[in-house]
């Protein structure tokens, strides 16, 4: 019972990460042409690549923290959250500086149609922004999991796609603002995301950052994610590949495999949350 209760809200949390992209999937495909769906799918799978290959922020943070819990140690588990957010902070100021290096490789490596490309690179330059939000969400989200911090994790997840939701639908059909709408409605939502992980923080813990940047401990949260960061690299892979295939078929084609991949993910984080439950209660267990 005690993992069950754990496990469902994780479950049902995770599953509301892939929702962002599935609203977006889902409001451009209201409108009149499909190349709208297939420029949100590309753009979607270029910040998969750039935010999964990065998911160790979460995954081992819940892990550290976990294991905080387990041993009761107060500074450690500030420490599991503060150590990953150095790393977090580093790597989304690295995606903003070279933020048109990698779209200009990405779309050269996809090949869609001009107009689809176009499209692309609207959402693409303004969710780019949303890079330092979406990892602090991230090592903020794996820290309230693995101090089993349910309702706060569950409420920071749901509440930031409710926002989505309602805004992409306000921005596209109200103020048809098209394609940038569903883009600043994700940031936006992103930005929400990082308040509210914010506001949570600060609920559950004091900071102290006098031990946060030493190199061994740096380099040792890299290290242990090394696996995780290939098999990632493998699934990225695979997804590019279908991306660019498709884009080689057109639009329609492409579109088309962006809304199963949408149904894909959902399944794939639904199941992720379990995952999350074992991460909750191996680390606490090793702590």
């Amino acid at each position: 019972r005690e993992y069950l209760g754990i496990t469902i809200p994780f479950m049902l949390s995770t599953m509301t990460q892939p929702l962002m992209g599935a609203v977006n999937t889902a409001v451009m495909g209201q409108l009149p042409d499909p190349k709208y769906i297939a420029a949100v799918a590309l753009g979607a799978i270029l910040f998969n690549n750039i935010y999964w290959f990065f998911g160790f922020l979460r995954v081992s943070t819940s892990g550290y923290a976990a294991q905080a819990l387990g041993s009761g140690s107060r500074e450690e588990g500030l420490l599991a959250f503060l150590r990953p957010l150095f790393i977090a902070v580093i790597v989304s100021c690295s995606c903003i500086i070279l933020q048109k290096p990698i779209l200009t490789a990405y779309l050269s490596l996809v090949a869609p149609a001009s107009d689809v490309a176009e499209l692309c690179s609207a959402y693409y330059e303004i969710l780019i922004w949303g890079a330092p939000l979406v990892l602090f969400n991230y090592v903020s989200l794996g820290w309230l999991m693995g101090q089993t911090k349910v309702r706060a994790s569950v409420f920071m997840q749901v509440s930031s796609n409710v926002l989505n939701m309602i805004l992409s639908v306000l921005f596209v059909f109200v103020l048809h603002f098209d394609i940038e709408g569903v883009a600043w409605a994700t940031l936006l939502s992103q930005l929400y995301g990082a308040a509210a992980g914010c506001w949570l923080m600060y609920l559950y813990g004091n900071f102290d950052y006098k031990t946060v940047i030493e190199p061994e401990e740096l380099t040792k949260i890299l290290l242990v994610n090394t696996n995780l960061m290939i098999r990632t690299a493998c699934l990225l892979t695979v997804n590019n590949i279908i991306a660019a295939a498709g884009a080689a078929l057109g639009t329609v084609v492409l579109a088309a495999n962006a809304v199963l991949f949408q149904l894909k993910d959902i399944m794939s984080f639904l199941v992720d949350g379990m995952a999350n439950g074992a991460s909750v209660f191996s680390g606490r267990a090793l702590g």
